[in-house]
């Protein structure tokens, strides 16, 4: 998921080399951690790998890699609303700071997200003995998880596995400042050769070759009074929102899905390609709130939960067709 997750720890320094140069000892038969909260803006704090029963060690840095690179796109919420700048030199560095920490923690939380929707559960091991993991050799940390990754009783506590967790609204959705690990994700270690601090927040692209909608498209919501302001071959689609709380978000987000080589459909038919139906806490009604949008036909998904912090679904979520003329 591209989570704008309105989204730091260093880990004490240990000399094991009793343990660094050792063999590997036999892996204990995993247990269930029960079940809790997750949190989809957050790590697993500590130490832990990702492991599918069945899966070798090429499957599995091959999607960590995969799923680190779609972590490393994501905005954490510093990124997205806090510079630094109008505190002088002093707050630019400090802003820069607090900006890669969130970064790091948003990387941190996309990854794991990505490889759990792939089907991959998250094992965590004691944190002594993962500590003295992150001071293996690249080669010896390898042959450490080599035999986990594809067990089906991995070594360790299998803590998370898939679970449609965004549909659950008794987890955390959100974390303003991600707490993370830095050196924490072993196999991320093991495919990288490297820990979090690998990523950096960079400012997102500017993009200069943004769409003119067309006038016709009404810029609000419609009413009863104003549904014959719908453009002739629009479609009327109708999302009612209910349960808003800073727990869940006060709204969501929908956009059309483009093709491979025209990603952003309103740059060639200049109609709306994404939509925000969002209340404020205050003015929300318990039984929820209706509204009412002209679009252009096509495929629209949902695209993200919340507004600002939002939780993105960038690795898939609904979707549904509409033509000219339908109401859905």
């Amino acid at each position: 998921m591209r989570l704008s997750i309105a989204l730091a720890q260093v880990a004490a320094m240990l000399v094991i080399s009793s343990v660094a140069h050792s063999e590997a000892p036999s892996p204990e038969p995993a247990t269930e951690a029960p079940a809790s909260m997750v949190s989809l803006g957050r790590m697993t704090m500590g130490y832990s790998y990702f492991n599918r029963p069945g899966a070798d060690l090429k499957a599995h840095d091959a999607e960590v890699l995969d799923c680190a690179a779609e972590g490393a796109r994501l905005l954490s919420y510093d990124e997205l609303i806090h510079t630094g700048e109008s505190g002088g030199l002093l707050g630019a560095l400090l802003g820069s700071a607090v900006q890669s920490a969130s970064h790091r923690g948003a990387v941190a939380a996309g990854l794991e997200n990505c490889m759990v929707v792939r089907g991959w559960r998250v094992v965590k091991v004691p944190d002594d003995e993962g500590l003295a993991m992150t001071k293996l050799s690249a080669a010896d940390l390898t042959a450490r998880l080599a035999p986990w990754v594809g067990a089906t009783e991995p070594h360790g506590v299998v803590v998370r596995r898939w679970g449609n967790d965004a549909s659950n609204s008794a987890n955390y959705r959100y974390a303003l400042r991600p707490d993370h690990t830095n050196d924490g994700q072993l196999s991320l270690t093991e495919a990288t050769s490297g820990n979090l601090h690998q990523f950096h927040a960079t400012p997102p692209p500017l993009d200069n070759s943004r769409a003119v909608l067309d006038p016709k498209w009404p810029k609000k919501p419609l009413t009863a009074k104003t549904l014959a302001n719908a453009p002739q071959g629009s479609a009327i689609i109708m999302v009612q929102i209910k349960g808003l709380s800073l727990r869940n978000g006060i709204g969501m987000s929908f956009n059309r899905i483009g093709t491979d080589n025209d990603i952003f459909p309103s740059r060639t038919d200049h109609s709306p390609d994404f939509f925000i139906v969002s209340k404020g806490l205050l003015f929300s009604h318990k039984s929820g709130d209706m509204f009412a949008l002209a679009l252009a036909p096509g495929r629209w998904r949902v695209t993200s939960m919340g507004i600002g912090p939002n939780l993105s679904f960038c690795l898939g979520s609904p979707s549904f067709q509409v033509a000219a003329g339908d109401v859905v």
